[in-house]
């Protein structure tokens, strides 16, 4: 005889709620600066506002960061990312971005182009590829993205853009 109770919560366990990803799961880009070496490694999903320039690909809270966190824009890296929905859906995100960049960027390109993205990736908040002296503070390490200006970086998998 089955034990209906046991396979009840399996069948509540199993399936997620509409909307929900638990493969990437919503993280605040303050949060994810604020508590950076437990973010590490983790898959996440970010809402923000893209920002591409010259030597520039980083993500920023739409609001703002508040006074809690001065720095929480992150760096971008585009692994083998791909646009999930909307007119570019399939393409390769670095093409995607680079179209829209051209169409937001103000012709003397002064400005940046900025893009309101969701993206899902892998978060890094400790670079692998420098090691350090216990005696060196947190402060002055070694960032990510240009100049290593950056606490964390999001190797984007997945994309979805609001795009005209």
């Amino acid at each position: 005889m089955y034990n209906f109770r046991l396979v009840a919560l399996l069948m509540t366990l199993s399936v997620a709620p509409l909307g929900a990803d638990r493969q990437f799961p919503r993280i605040e880009i303050g949060t994810l600066v604020r508590k950076a070496e437990k973010m590490d490694g983790r898959r996440a999903e970010l809402a923000g506002v893209l920002v591409l320039g010259f030597e520039t690909s980083f993500l920023r809270p739409a609001n703002g960061c508040g006074s809690v966190t001065p720095n929480c824009s992150i760096w971008v890296r585009f692994g083998d990312c791909v646009i999930s929905k909307g007119k570019y859906a399939t393409e390769p995100c670095t093409r995607a971005v680079a179209e829209l960049a051209q169409m937001h960027q103000h012709s003397d390109r002064s400005e940046k182009a900025t893009l309101k993205v969701v993206l899902r990736g892998v978060l890094h908040t400790v670079r692998k590829d420098v090691t350090y002296d216990s005696s060196v503070p947190r402060s002055v390490r070694v960032g990510f993205g240009h100049l290593g200006a950056y606490p964390a970086e999001i190797v984007a998998s997945e994309m979805e853009v609001d795009a005209p």
